[in-house]
């Protein structure tokens, strides 16, 4: 091999090296560190159950933007699952330094259901109608999960908040 054929060689695997040190490098800068922020109220009630309806605010406080999918919503009540939201294959841009409000994200909970655990969130919730805004407001777990991808690699974001239902 001629010694023009080995700087040659020398060079570009010199150069590659570079480039996935620098791309390293940046991926450690940019470590995902979004926020959600979910709330939760009473989108429709009537005979056939209750809708509730959460919208989450994304935030990223980073100096790098990245996308993510479509969050997925559970709701729980007393540890148990009672409902969850559609799941959509749609990509959702995070500026950087920016954020995203996502609203209307539906969950309905049957009225029929009446041997498990959502037929005591919706007693509950009606008792609290009744009884006045006096007492002790109704809490559920809202449980965001979420894909992020960033710099060509996919970091998951699953995050559970005990929130009051408005």
């Amino acid at each position: 091999m001629s010694l023009s054929k080995q700087v040659v060689t020398g060079t570009l695997v010199a150069s590659g090296m570079v480039a996935i040190y620098l791309f390293v490098k940046k991926l450690r800068r940019m470590q995902l560190s979004m926020e959600a922020v979910p709330t939760v109220s009473i989108y429709k009630a009537d005979l056939t159950g209750i809708t509730i309806k959460v919208d989450v605010v994304l935030k990223n406080p980073t100096n790098g933007s990245f996308s993510i999918k479509f969050p997925f919503v559970k709701l729980l009540y007393k540890g148990a699952t009672i409902g969850s939201s559609q799941v959509l294959n749609k990509d959702i841009v995070i500026p950087e330094y920016g954020e995203v409000k996502i609203e209307r994200i539906m969950i309905t909970i049957a009225l029929l259901d009446t041997f498990s655990v959502a037929y005591s969130l919706i007693k509950a919730l009606l008792n609290r109608k009744k009884e006045g805004q006096n007492q002790e407001p109704v809490k559920v777990g809202v449980t965001v999960i979420t894909t992020a991808f960033a710099g060509g690699m996919s970091m998951p974001f699953n995050e559970t908040y005990d929130l009051p239902i408005m």
